[in-house]
This record gives structure tokens, sequence and C-alpha cells, in this order.
């Protein structure tokens, strides 16, 4: 049988309520009584948990969160950073102080908070619409030599296959180098869309033409599914 996904979540079961109580979850191959009118079962979610891991550099300090703690999918980590000129990065990507002088973000993925003052500049991996995009806690001078990290296994996008990191419009592949010049970087995830095949079938031994026909669509791709006429 197939198990839904949801990015950030674990499927806990089907529920007949919309609201998911303990009470009425049915796991799949569960039978279940059936009334006198239709049924609509829904999936329950339990988020996951995910990790805060922190690095800091030069005198800068993280205070409000501890290392290695854990949060469920979807809440919103908040935390303070001290330090002269302090800069603080979530899985590279920059973040800025709210009015109360405090940090944060909502988590998706486990994710490495970097705090620093050491001069230099960061890159950051954009997963571009997928997840688990690797992460690089390094500080660069200007004109200094950057390796692109590989993809990674962990590295997904539903319907779609990694082609590079792209910056600036060059496409860079994992252990590709570039040189870092005066500000932070972003490379972000290029994607390819995959190509499904749908075979119709003519269901009718007496009608012409071949038993069935194959037509290829793109993930993503907004499509009538028909054929042209005469096909069978």
């Amino acid at each position: 049988s197939v198990i839904p996904e949801r990015e950030g979540y674990d499927f806990a079961g089907w529920s007949t309520t919309k609201s998911g109580t303990s009470e009425n979850i049915y796991q799949t191959g569960a039978s279940y009584p059936m009334g006198t009118s239709d049924v609509v079962l829904y999936a329950k979610w339990t988020p996951k948990q995910y990790a805060v891991t922190l690095e800091t550099s030069g005198n800068a300090e993280i205070t409000g969160v501890a290392d290695n703690q854990q949060f469920a999918c979807g809440s919103k980590v908040m935390f303070e950073a001290t330090g002269e000129n302090v800069r603080v990065y979530a899985n590279g990507k920059r973040l800025e102080k709210d009015a109360d002088g405090k940090y944060s973000f909502d988590i998706a993925e486990d994710t490495q908070t970097l705090a620093t003052t050491q001069p230099g500049f960061v890159v950051a991996y954009d997963a571009n619409g997928g997840f688990g995009a690797p992460v690089d806690v390094n500080i660069y001078s200007t004109g200094a030599g950057v390796t692109v990290k590989p993809a990674g296994s962990a590295l997904k996008r539903t319907g779609y296959t990694f082609a590079g990191w792209e910056k600036e419009g060059t496409l860079y592949q994992g252990n590709t180098s570039f040189t870092m010049g005066t500000d932070d970087v972003v490379l972000i995830a290029k994607w390819t869309p995959i190509s499904y095949t749908v075979r119709f079938h003519k269901n009718n031994s007496s009608a012409s033409g071949s038993s069935y026909v194959d037509r290829t669509f793109t993930y993503g791709e907004d499509v009538k599914l028909s054929l042209p006429a005469g096909t069978f």
C-alpha cells in the first residue's frame, strides 16, 4: 500500500476527523466499520523534530538556544547574538535582528546557526524548492578559493533531479571551485524536471491500431490527457 508523504512530517494514520484525535486513528491495513454514508479519512501528521547546532567565531556569543536543541517542524527558533559587528546566519542565510534585538527563523530541517565577528564572507546553499542543502560555516576572505560542496544524498526535490549549483549564470558541480568576491555568496540549486510516461490502452480488442499508445509528460506540466483523433 502507498504511504502518503508530507515534507517535515511523519504519517501517523488515517482519522475520521480533521482534528485527528487518537480515539479514531486507523493505520494502513486496519479495518473500518462502514456506516450508511460516504466516508472521508484524513491523514494524521506528526511534525518531525529538527536540531539546531551552534557555531561561533571571533568574540560572538549565542544565547537563548542550546546547541543541538530539538524543535518541531514549523516552530519559530528565537535567540540573541552578541559581539562587535556580529553577523548571524542560519544554514548560510543571513538573519537580521528584529525590533527586540532577537534573531529568528522557522525551522524546516536541521539547521546550523553561525554567529561571527570575524571579517570575511560566507557561502550559502539554497535548495530552491527542495530540502537538505549542504551547509558551509567557513569564513572566506576576498580572493580566497571556495570549493563547492557536493549535493549529497540529503538534497532532494520531488519530481526533479539535481543539475548543479548556480551563481550569477554559471553552473558549478560539487568539488569545483570559484574565487570569493567582496560579499556573501548564495549558490542556488538548479533542478531538471523528470519526464514520466503515461500509457493509454485501447481496452477493446476489436478497435484498430496498436493495443496502447505512450505519451511523455514533464513533472509539473499542466496537460490535458487526450490523444489525437483516430489513434485507436
